[in-house]
């Protein structure tokens, strides 16, 4: 199975004060066996992110650590439009993207089917 990990999923596994420290943890763990994929802005949004929340040295730590541990991926000017379109469609009462697509996805991961495409 190929794992899409979100910022929400490495932030709290990088803040052991979070309040999902220990979900992410074990979400994190669970999925050791698969193909998992964190995109380059989630790499970015996690260190600085890790850099304001806990401190330089855990961001350069994380950072060090998804680099090894998953697949870096770009995001595809396919991914860049859909992106747009579901911001540009968004009713200005829905909030911010993040809680658009926390409404409508699962808060850690994304499964997708594994094999060609």
């Amino acid at each position: 199975m190929t794992v899409l990990i979100d910022s929400s999923c490495l932030v709290a596994f990088a803040f052991s004060r979070d309040k999902n420290h220990l979900a992410a943890s074990r979400l994190l763990l669970s999925l050791r066996q698969e193909r998992r994929i964190v995109t380059a802005s989630v790499l970015t949004e996690l260190f600085y992110v890790t850099m304001v929340r806990v401190n330089y040295a855990r961001a350069v730590q994380m950072f060090a650590y998804v680099r090894t541990a998953f697949e870096i991926e770009a995001l595809a000017e396919a991914d860049m439009l859909r992106m747009q379109q579901i911001v540009t469609t968004l009713p200005a009462k829905a909030g911010s993207f993040p809680e658009h697509a926390r409404r409508d996805r699962p808060r850690y991961a994304l499964a997708a089917p594994s094999g060609p495409g």
